[in-house]
C-alpha cells in the first residue's frame, strides 16, 4: 500500500485544501444529486494523488453532502431541509464555548481586527448591500478563527462550512436586524463575564430563528435513530486499548500501513480508527505518521468548554419536547444523580454523566449528537484517569431539570442550561486545582 493512497487521519489539514477545493467545485457543478462520485476517476484527471481526493472527499462526508456508500462507492447530494436545519442548530451550539473562549484571550491586536469586522457588517446591513452576508459571516467567524481551544475551533469551522456549501446556490443570510448581537457581544467583551457570553450566544439563536422563516428551513423533530453515524468497532477499541496501555508508548510514532499490519484490518477501518483517536485528542500528525500524544489538562478543560455548547444547545432544543418513556426515563436519571449526589455516593459521577449521554442519544440532531457522543469519550480518556465529579451541591440543576422537561417552556430550558453551565465550571476549577495530585 502507498503511504497515503486511502486518505488522511486529518483531512482538514492544510496539505488537502486544493484538492477540497477542486472536489467542491466539481459536485457543486452537476447535477444537485443524488450522483455517483468516481473519486479514482478524478484523482488521474487532476493529477492528483489519490490520498489526497479521498482526504477531500472525507471532509465534503463531514459537511453531510457526500456519502461512503456500504459498497465502497461514494454519492453528493444537497442536504435535505432537516439536515439542513441541524446544521444551523449545530453552528449556534457552538458559538457559546467559542465566545468564552475566545474573549480572555483577545489582544489589542484582536480587538482591532474584531472591530473592524463588526464595522464593516453594520454598515453594510444598514445599507442593503450584496456584500453583508459576507461581511456578516467574517464577523460571526472571528469567534471561531481565534479560538485559543482548537476542538471548538476545529468544529466551529467546519459548521460554517457545512452552512456555506448545503445548497447550491449557497443559502445566504438574510437576517438584517442585527444590532442586539454586536451589542451583546461587545458588552461580553468588555465585561469578560460568561453570563453576558451566554446571553450573547442565546440572542445569536433568535436570530437564526428568524432566518430560518425567512428561507424557509422548518425546525425539524426527528427521532434520534433517523440517522447513523460512526460509532466505536473493533478496531477502534483495539488501537484505543494499545495507546491507553501503552502498548504504544507516549510519543512513539506510527506510520499508518504499520498499523495496518499491527490490526490486520483492513485500511479503511484502520484509518477510520485513527481518525477517531486524532479527534479524541489521543494522536497527532507528525509529518504523515501518529505520534501518541500525552493526556493533557488543557485537553480536558477544552473538551469541557464544547460540552457546555452542545449541552445547552440540546437541553433547549430536546428537554422542553419530551413526550412518554422519554420524559419518564429522563426523571429516572435526574433522580438517581440527586440522590447519589446528596448522599456523596461514589456512582454520582457516572449518574451525573448519564444525564447527558441521555441527552445526546435524543438528539435527532445528528451532528450535536456526535459532538456530545466525543465528548463524552474525550472526557473520558483525556486524562490518565476520568476524573471525579464531586459538585455535590447540585441541587438548583437537578431540579432545573426536571422542571424543564416535557414543560414545553424553552424558558425553563434556557435557566436549566445556565445552571448546567455554573456546574460545569466548577467542576473545571476543582480538577484544576486538584491536578497536580493526579499524575500524569
Amino acid at each position: 500500500m502507498v503511504a497515503g493512497e486511502w486518505g488522511d487521519a486529518d483531512p482538514w489539514s492544510a496539505v488537502h485544501d486544493d484538492a477540497y477545493v477542486s472536489l467542491l467545485a466539481h459536485v457543486r457543478t452537476g447535477p444537485r444529486g443524488p450522483v455517483p462520485v468516481d473519486l479514482d476517476a478524478l484523482s488521474w484527471e487532476w493529477g492528483t494523488p489519490r490520498g489526497d481526493v479521498r482526504a477531500a472527499a472525507a471532509r465534503l462526508e463531514d459537511l453531510g453532502i457526500l456519502v461512503h456508500q456500504p459498497d465502497g462507492t461514494w454519492q453528493y447530494e444537497e442536504l435535505s431541509d432537516a439536515d439542513l436545519s441541524d446544521a444551523l442548530d449545530f453552528w449556534v451550539a457552538l458559538i457559546g464555548p467559542a465566545l468564552r473562549a475566545t474573549i480572555p484571550a483577545l489582544t489589542p491586536e484582536l480587538r482591532a481586527e474584531l472591530d473592524r469586522r463588526v464595522a464593516r457588517a453594520r454598515t453594510t446591513a444598514a445599507l442593503r448591500l450584496p456584500e453583508y452576508p459576507t461581511a456578516f459571516a467574517a464577523a460571526c467567524q472571528f469567534w471561531f478563527e481565534h479560538s485559543p481551544n482548537p476542538l471548538v475551533r476545529s468544529l466551529g469551522l467546519r459548521a460554517f462550512e457545512r452552512m456555506r456549501w448545503a445548497r447550491v446556490p449557497t443559502q445566504l443570510w438574510s437576517v438584517h436586524d442585527v444590532h442586539a448581537w454586536f451589542v451583546t457581544t461587545a458588552r461580553a467583551v468588555d465585561t469578560g463575564d460568561p453570563a453576558d457570553a451566554a446571553a450573547a450566544a442565546e440572542v445569536i439563536d433568535e436570530l437564526f430563528e428568524v432566518h430560518r422563516r425567512n428561507v424557509g428551513v422548518p425546525r425539524t423533530s426527528r427521532p434520534a435513530d433517523d440517522t447513523t453515524e460512526h460509532r466505536a468497532g473493533p478496531v477502534d477499541r483495539a488501537l484505543l486499548r494499545d495507546v491507553r496501555s501503552g502498548a504504544l508508548a507516549l510519543g512513539s510514532t506510527h506510520a499508518t500501513d504499520d498499523l495496518v499490519a499491527r490490526t490486520g484490518a483492513p485500511p479503511e477501518q484502520v484509518l477510520g480508527a485513527l481518525r477517531w483517536l486524532h479527534d479524541l485528542g489521543l494522536l497527532e500528525d507528525d509529518r504523515g505518521r501518529h505520534r501518541v500524544v500525552e493526556p493533557s489538562l488543557a485537553t480536558w478543560r477544552d473538551t469541557m468548554e464544547l460540552l457546555t455548547g452542545v449541552f445547552t444547545h440540546g437541553a433547549v432544543h430536546v428537554l422542553p419536547g419530551l413526550r412518554g418513556p422519554a420524559l419518564e426515563e429522563l426523571r429516572q436519571l435526574v433522580a438517581r444523580a440527586r440522590e447519589d449526589g446528596q448522599v456523596r455516593d461514589h456512582r454520582y459521577t457516572e449518574s451525573a454523566f448519564a444525564v447527558t449521554r441521555f441527552l445526546s442519544e435524543q438528539s435527532g440532531n445528528r451532528w450535536t449528537r456526535e459532538a456530545l457522543r466525543l465528548v463524552m469519550a474525550r472526557l473520558a480518556y483525556a486524562l490518565p484517569e476520568a476524573p471525579t465529579f464531586r459538585q455535590w451541591d447540585a441541587e438548583a440543576l437537578w431540579l432545573a431539570l426536571d422542571t424543564a422537561a416535557g414543560s414545553g417552556d424553552v424558558g425553563a430550558a434556557r435557566a436549566a442550561a445556565r445552571r448546567f453551565v455554573d456546574v460545569a465550571r466548577a467542576h473545571v476549577d476543582d480538577v484544576t486545582a486538584r491536578w497536580g495530585t493526579m499524575g500524569s
